[in-house]
């Protein structure tokens, strides 16, 4: 799902409620461009209890570097950042079903 920033400050508790029980994240873009990504509990949870201290450092160090390119505006198509999501999202529920 893909949200526009005016759209979540208008619809916040709806947005939420959407991500929550469709259990699928939302995308939230500013003039076209993602910004952030709101998604369900259950999957912070389970992608946060995989990573080591050290995975964490190079997980926000990434962020870091991600926001500094989109700031030189260096990003990629929001569609191709979904695509990437989604495999890697689909990765780690397969790797959590087998635990």
């Amino acid at each position: 799902m893909q949200v526009t920033l005016s759209e979540l400050r208008a619809n916040t508790a709806s947005i939420v409620d959407r991500v929550d029980k469709r259990s699928e994240p939302a995308v939230i873009t500013r003039r076209g461009k993602a910004i952030a990504i709101l998604m369900p509990r259950a999957q912070a949870v389970a992608n946060s209890d995989e990573l080591t201290a050290e995975e964490w450092k190079t997980v926000r160090q990434g962020i870091d570097e991600s926001r500094a390119q989109i700031r030189a505006g260096l990003g990629i198509p929001l569609e191709q950042a979904k695509l990437i999501l989604r495999a890697k999202w689909s990765k780690q529920n397969e790797k959590s079903k087998r635990r």
